[in-house]
């Protein structure tokens, strides 16, 4: 693994609105935006994350009802990394179909914005990243259960719209006061969970494997400079690893230091280090033949990444991770200040589907 070096550099703490919660929600309402709860406290919180438990939360279509998740004091001091939204549409309220059709007749798009308090206008922002309907929001599959996750990442590289108007494109920083979850399609959405993740402050030690030739991760915290070999869309990840649940992996930058099971690999922590952050390449396109349509070559893949040490319990970082067709997944230990001790790793591991690896980066200080 190559070793690099950086300074420690505090997030930035100036804010351009010192608004509450409460004004922003009464603002909504002479807007037309009506509150469909209370305000949403989280039920986990960590050094760099907030988890919200939304019970399976019915949230009304057309996007008049808002679900207000309250963001706690010391996450809003930081930068926004990503959101992750856990929604589904309920089979038993879909009865706009003729009997036996398997079409969705009135889709379900639910947008997840972000009350930007760095700004003195157009502080509602959405997701600058390609989605499936209004304000590239994303579609509500139909499920029993467990909804789907879809994950809204990479902010400062796609960069973000002003939900009064999308020409209004930045990829600035985002620092999050408030979150707003609305249903913009014309159907109801349930809403399961939503996980915020704040960017890491810049760690004093980066380490990383690349697997796939010019795979570059960029700057730290903005992603400036990242750049993906290949061409995702048709499969193609350069000399990534294949990281399969049925199959022990094999790259030629995998040797004998790296544990290997099926579905996984491991990489070893350094002891005395504080672990921050693990950066995952990677993408779930399977290699198109012939330039076949790639839309019908998703990987559905699902990825885990965890804390491990032998005869302990894992410290899952990120758990059945929906993995997208190329990006940088960011895992961020719960506790940043925690010692790491002799024999702990990394495991990255292949839930579902076929990942390929472009690389993986370690923060730590």
């Amino acid at each position: 693994m190559k070793l690099f070096g950086s300074l420690l550099l505090l997030m930035p703490l100036s804010f351009a609105h010192a608004i509450s919660p409460d004004e922003i929600i009464r603002e909504d309402q002479r807007n037309g935006i009506m509150a469909a709860t209370n305000l949403v406290q989280p039920v986990q919180v960590s050094d760099l994350q907030a988890v919200y438990d939304l019970k399976d939360r019915a949230l009304g279509g057309r996007g008049r009802q808002a679900i207000y998740l309250a963001v706690p004091s010391h996450l809003q001091r930081g930068l926004l990394d990503s959101i992750s939204l856990t929604h589904r549409q309920d089979p038993r309220e879909e009865r706009e179909c003729r009997s036996g059709s398997d079409r969705d007749c009135l889709p379900a798009y639910v947008s997840t914005e972000v009350f930007d308090s760095l700004r003195t206008r157009g502080n509602w922002r959405y997701w600058g990243g390609t989605g499936s309907g209004p304000l590239n929001s994303k579609f509500a599959e139909i499920r029993d259960g467990r909804g789907e996750t879809d994950n809204i990442y990479e902010w400062s590289r796609k960069g973000h719209h002003s939900v009064e108007n999308e020409k209004d494109f930045s990829k600035d920083e985002i620092s999050p006061a408030l979150l707003r979850i609305r249903s913009v399609g014309k159907d109801d959405a349930r809403i399961q969970q939503v996980v915020l993740k704040i960017s890491p402050p810049r760690v004093a030690i980066m380490d990383d494997l690349i697997f796939a030739q010019g795979l570059k991760f960029g700057d730290y915290v903005t992603a400036h400079g990242r750049r993906y070999p290949g061409n995702p869309g048709m499969g193609d990840y350069g000399y990534a690893l294949m990281l399969e649940s049925d199959h022990r992996p094999r790259h030629i930058k995998l040797d004998r230091s790296f544990p290997v099971e099926r579905g996984s690999f491991r990489l070893p922590l350094k002891a005395g280090q504080r672990l921050v952050s693990v950066d995952v390449a990677c993408g779930d396109m399977k290699p198109v033949p012939g330039g076949a349509d790639p839309q019908r070559y998703r990987g559905g893949a699902y990825i885990t990444i965890r804390r491990w040490v032998r005869g302990v319990p894992a410290e899952d970082l990120v758990k059945n991770f929906n993995v997208g067709s190329n990006g940088v997944i960011r895992a961020t230990s719960q506790n940043i200040n925690r010692i790491v001790g002799q024999n702990e790793e990394i495991e990255i591991k292949a839930e579902r589907g076929h990942i390929s690896v472009m690389g993986v980066r370690i923060g730590a200080n």
